[in-house]
C-alpha cells in the first residue's frame, strides 16, 4: 500500500515545501500541500514545516486529532514539538515507509479547549430555553394572576 503524506506548510517558504514534495515523490511516496482551513482526507502523516511555533499553529487550527504529526525543523536545532531538521529527512523516509516509528498520543489543550467551548455553549444555549421557557410561565401566571383581579373587583 501506497503511503500519503500531508505536507503543511505553517511557517516556511514555498522552495522548501517544494522540495520536501519532490523528495517523497522520488521515494514513491504520494504526497499533497494543504491549508489550515483544508480538511485533511486520507493521510497517513502529516509533515509539518516551520518547527515548534509550526507544530503549534498547526494544532491550534485543526481538528484532525487521528492522523500522526511529524513536525520539522528548518533550523539546527530541533526542538521539543518538531523532532527532525529538515536536512535529516532523507534518511528517515525509509524508516516512514516501513512504518519504524513510534506515535504518541499527547493530549492538546487547544482541541480539549474547543470540546469544553462546544459543550459550555450547548449548555448556554439550553439554559437560555430554560429561561425562555421559565419567563413564558411567569408571563403567563402573571396575566392570569390579572385577569383574577379584574374579575373579583
Amino acid at each position: 500500500m501506497n503511503m500519503r503524506i500531508g505536507i503543511a506548510k505553517m511557517q516556511t517558504t514555498e522552495l522548501t515545501a517544494k522540495s520536501i514534495k519532490e523528495t517523497l515523490s522520488d521515494e514513491g511516496i504520494d504526497s499533497f500541500y494543504f491549508k489550515n482551513s483544508s480538511r485533511v482526507t486520507a493521510a497517513d502523516l502529516i509533515i509539518v514545516l516551520g518547527g515548534d511555533r509550526g507544530v503549534r499553529n498547526y494544532f491550534h487550527h485543526t481538528l484532525d486529532i487521528d492522523t500522526p504529526v511529524l513536525g520539522i525543523s528548518e533550523s539546527e536545532s530541533s526542538g521539543f514539538l518538531s523532532q527532525i531538521e529538515l536536512r535529516d529527512l532523507p534518511s528517515y523516509i525509509n524508516r516512514l515507509k516501513k512504518h519504524d516509528y513510534v506515535i504518541e498520543n499527547v493530549p492538546r489543550i487547544g482541541a480539549l479547549r474547543r470540546i469544553l467551548c462546544l459543550q459550555v455553549a450547548q449548555l448556554f444555549f439550553r439554559l437560555q430555553m430554560y429561561l425562555e421557557l421559565f419567563q413564558l410561565i411567569h408571563w403567563i401566571l402573571l396575566e392570569d394572576h390579572l385577569l383574577f383581579l379584574i374579575t373579583v373587583l
